[in-house]
């Protein structure tokens, strides 16, 4: 039998939202009174509830670990995960689930520094592989932001580098060019096929 490895059972699919899509996103997200991360983590829980079913969802996303100037130029990983999660019910509106995102996120951050391997471990109800738990994923990634300042980031190109293994089930990355985004659905090809990660991409758009 041939062996695949652990790279070879990541997919990934993906879109650009032009700039006139962008424009209407931020002007949704100024008169929710929060920022394009909470909108469009806010969007991707939406869209894990009409798919699931589930009437609770918790995500896994990522935040700079950075705390001190002093670590500012260190090399190392300095990456931490938070959770968060969203209740849903028939009353909610899309403006209560951003809100609610929103608080959540906020109280999140409050917490950031505690590391998230002791959160797993401190959860009694995880048994085994405690980080399989928390499959899904949401990243937003405006690492660009300085650089763009009054720059046209048309001429930007991202680059697919697989030799970092998908460690979630499902997980969605949006990078932020300021001008347009660029969704990232990624996901395990052992669970998920193309078509159907495509059309849930589709869905979100």
């Amino acid at each position: 039998a041939i062996e695949t490895t652990p790279y070879e059972k990541d997919g990934m699919v993906s879109v650009t939202i032009g700039e006139e899509q962008v424009i209407q996103l931020k002007a949704l997200a100024k008169s929710l009174k929060t920022n394009m991360s909470v909108v469009m983590l806010s969007v991707f829980k939406v869209l894990l509830h009409k798919l699931s079913g589930n009437e609770e969802v918790i995500v896994k996303m990522p935040t700079l670990g950075r705390y001190s100037e002093k670590y500012k130029d260190s090399i190392g990983y300095y990456v931490n995960i938070i959770l968060l999660q969203t209740e849903f019910n028939k009353e909610n509106t899309f403006a209560d689930i951003v809100t609610s995102v929103k608080s959540k996120f906020i109280n999140s951050i409050d917490h950031v520094r505690f590391p998230f391997s002791k959160l797993l471990a401190s959860l009694d109800s995880i048994k085994g592989n405690g980080d399989g738990y928390f499959p899904v994923s949401f990243a937003y990634q405006n690492i660009f932001s300085d650089a763009l300042k009054g720059e046209d980031a048309s001429g930007i190109q991202i680059e697919q580098n697989y030799q970092q293994q998908l460690t979630d089930t499902y997980g969605l990355d949006v990078i932020d060019l300021k001008h347009k985004l660029i969704l990232q659905l990624k996901y395990r090809k052992d669970i998920f096929r193309e078509e159907s990660v495509q059309k849930h991409l589709d869905y979100y758009t």
